[in-house]
């Protein structure tokens, strides 16, 4: 693992791409990236959230890298390494992307990413 870097994450993506018998769809989960190495820091509570509406308990920012993942604005995070991280077991959302401007060999390359804490509701896959 890289210096600085203090975690493991996979990270998934949902589709709602097929449609059953009734007109619903269920979400079906793909796993986009395992064993991303990274590290996750608290942030201060950000007033721009407040004002578009986006009520959470917990907005955190993220490092990962390498800097080419291909990480979209609705992709999940889950901290699966080390056991006794605060965050392990935890699946965050992920709110904003920056894309590095290094280039894609340079291995400075980190992808900073604002996650917000998702919360789970029962019932989904009904």
């Amino acid at each position: 693992m890289r210096a600085g870097n203090n975690l493991l994450a996979r990270f998934w993506r949902y589709t709602y791409a097929n449609d059953d018998e009734v007109g619903g769809a269920l979400p079906s989960g793909t796993v986009l990236y395992d064993s991303v190495e990274g590290r996750i820091q608290a942030s201060v509570p950000n007033p721009s959230f407040a004002m578009q509406g986006i009520e959470v308990n917990k907005v955190v920012n993220g490092e990962f890298y390498p800097g080419t993942l291909d990480i979209s604005e609705i992709d999940k995070c889950e901290v699966t390494s080390p056991p006794n991280h605060p965050y392990f077991g935890v699946w965050f959302r992920v709110n904003s992307v920056q894309k590095p401007n290094y280039h894609p060999g340079d291995p400075r390359g980190l992808l900073l990413v604002t996650l917000v804490r998702d919360t789970k509701h029962g019932n989904e896959y009904q």
